[in-house]
């Protein structure tokens, strides 16, 4: 079973490390084969107002058939309150 990028000390989730003030979204592959589903996961539950953004048949890089469909959804983070 993989670990998570959490269990395994990629990042903080400390209260310090997730107090953002800004809304977040975490986009993230569901075929990523460098950080799996629940690393993405993860990294979305430690930030308070984060949208998790898990795109189907998507690995590691971004496919520019995607980017209208990323920048919309970048641009809705960014009008949130």
């Amino acid at each position: 079973m993989k670990e998570s990028a959490n269990q395994r000390g990629y990042f903080s989730s400390s209260p310090a490390a997730c107090q953002h003030k800004a809304p977040e979204l975490v986009i993230h592959g569901m075929d990523d084969p460098l950080f799996v589903q629940p690393c993405g996961e993860d990294t979305a539950s430690a930030i308070p107002d984060t949208e998790f953004m898990l795109i189907d048949g998507v690995g590691h890089d971004l496919p520019h058939q995607l980017y209208k469909e990323i920048a919309d959804a970048i641009e809705r983070t960014a009008h949130r309150n």
